[in-house]
């Protein structure tokens, strides 16, 4: 483009501005606000608001709680083996639902001493964002892990504060986000083990059927409504979801995954040595007779197997209820 070009395009832009300055357009003037600084005019306060909304999802993504409930209903559908329901839209709406009822001692607070202050006229705009900082901090601070914290402090460069809640929002901010991902994490895994024990079962007993057509998912998902919903298991979840839990070291969780395997092997270990020993047997029998029909190895390895499975099945529910009681009692002894 060349230079005239650049010089009349500027000098375009430029008349608006300087015309609105010359007629004092009252819409971008400031006005005192008796505390001796000035605030700005209506028109401008609601633009300003307007270009603020954008960052809402920000905030309500980074700022509460919602981060950590999200993940933990999205592992817990994941773990019933529903990948659409229920569908996101109500998974979402539930996850904003739960991050109020979290976050209500908060915006009582902000409200009080914030927000009605600031539409009576009372405190500066400036002033309400402090005030609104405190209840906030406060309630983000209690959620950040000290090692999370301490991380990035140090890539911030090392600068140290006398306690947690004098470190700057742009420490603490990046700190809370990563000590809810990890508690969303956490609790989902702790979520995940008893459903993770129906399904081993489920496909142990459904190969030693020999049944490899038929999907475990089929099977196992009526098995976990049956055993959790309606002993009302699944609240661990919202419970964890919507408290505080402190920080779980490795250590803390190797104990409850050696008991769910533990707890696995003796499900699945009798239907398996069924199994075997059926199969062990008819190899024999057609060995010594030579008779090799496919009909005469399956039927007595799922007869036997059935077998088993009608006489220990009350024995193997009554394992895997109390097996679920044991495991929301850690569960809670962990986190807290």
């Amino acid at each position: 483009m060349m230079p005239w070009r650049v010089a009349a395009l500027a000098a375009a832009c430029l008349v608006p501005i300087a015309a609105v300055q010359a007629a004092g357009i009252g819409a971008f003037d400031m006005q005192p606000d008796g505390h001796g600084g000035q605030t700005y005019t209506v028109p401008v306060q609601i633009l300003l608001l307007m270009a603020g909304l954008v960052f809402l999802p920000a905030i309500l993504l980074t700022m509460t709680a919602f981060t950590r409930i999200i993940i933990v209903l999205s592992l817990l559908r994941q773990a019933l083996g529903l990948t659409q329901t229920p569908p996101n839209q109500i998974l979402i709406g539930l996850a904003l639902f739960l991050t109020m009822f979290v976050m209500g001692p908060v915006l009582t607070q902000i409200n009080k001493d914030a927000l009605q202050p600031l539409l009576d006229n009372t405190i500066s705009a400036a002033d309400a964002i402090e005030k609104a900082e405190a209840p906030l901090r406060e309630f983000m601070v209690k959620q950040t892990r000290r090692d999370d914290l301490g991380l990035f402090l140090k890539l911030a460069g090392g600068e140290t504060y006398p306690t947690a809640r004098d470190v700057p929002f742009r420490v603490l901010l990046p700190a809370f986000v990563t000590s809810e991902l990890k508690s969303g994490f956490q609790i989902g895994f702790m979520i995940f083990l008893p459903f993770l024990v129906i399904d081993i079962v489920v496909a142990a007993v459904m190969m030693s059927l020999g049944m490899m057509l038929l999907s475990p998912i089929s099977i196992s998902l009526p098995l976990k409504l049956a055993l959790f919903c309606p002993r009302q298991r699944l609240d661990i979840g919202c419970r964890l979801a919507c408290r505080g839990v402190r920080p779980v070291s490795t250590a803390a969780i190797l104990p409850l995954v050696r008991e769910m395997l533990l707890v696995t092997l003796t499900l699945v270990t009798p239907f398996l040595l069924t199994a075997i020993l059926s199969s062990f047997v008819v190899g024999l029998v057609q060995a010594s007779t030579r008779i090799n029909d496919l009909t005469l190895s399956f039927v007595p390895r799922l007869t036997a197997v059935l077998l088993v499975l009608y006489f220990g099945a009350s024995w193997a529910a009554t394992q895997m209820i109390d097996y679920i009681e044991r495991s929301i009692i850690s569960v809670r002894a962990v986190f807290g």
